[in-house]
């Protein structure tokens, strides 16, 4: 039997925070910082920035990633971050997610805590679909949460026609 303690997403509220302002800093820097050097010619979502979208030093950004930082140091009181990765992710209206099943699991940080974290930042009606070998599941995307797992949970955004922006922040840490 499966406990509820073993459905690993957590969601976690916080203050909030102008997405009009954020939305806009996070276009700037997706329209300046690809997902990687190879853009075009990449995996990636077309849309997705660079690795650290957290880091940009714009006021509402900088809540954003203390609200992020709070709520690891809630769950992980004793552990110290090593690393975060942190990507904007666009889909523009009329256009499919691109549905790829993934985890954020880096192999050469097997031996440390590893969790990932996504934060909504338009209102839609399609969320993120996890699973496992027990089970599969997608979130109820709200504003001002932050939905926190482990980096090995396998997940996707859901694959369906947007009628609206759909962005988000996602997040991969390592703690030390």
């Amino acid at each position: 039997m499966i406990d509820f303690a073993d459905i690993p997403i957590r969601v976690y509220k916080f203050d909030k925070l102008d997405n009009k302002k954020l939305i806009a800093a996070f276009k700037e820097y997706l329209d300046g910082c690809k997902c990687c050097n190879k853009y075009p010619n990449c995996p990636h979502p077309k849309e997705q920035s660079a690795a650290n979208a957290l880091d940009i030093p714009h006021s509402e950004i900088i809540k954003l990633n203390q609200s992020y930082y709070k709520i690891l140091k809630s769950i992980f009181p004793n552990n110290e971050v090593d690393q975060t990765l942190s990507w904007a992710f666009y889909v523009k209206p009329g256009t499919t997610n691109p549905g790829v099943w993934h985890n954020h699991f880096q192999e050469e940080h097997k031996s440390k805590i590893q969790v990932s974290g996504i934060c909504y930042l338009t209102k839609t009606d399609h969320g993120t679909e996890f699973a496992n070998d027990f089970f599969k599941t997608e979130t109820v995307p709200v504003l001002d949460h932050w939905y926190i797992w482990p980096s090995q949970l396998g997940h996707r955004p859901k694959e369906i026609k947007n009628d609206k922006p759909r962005w988000i922040i996602a997040t991969n840490t390592v703690f030390k």
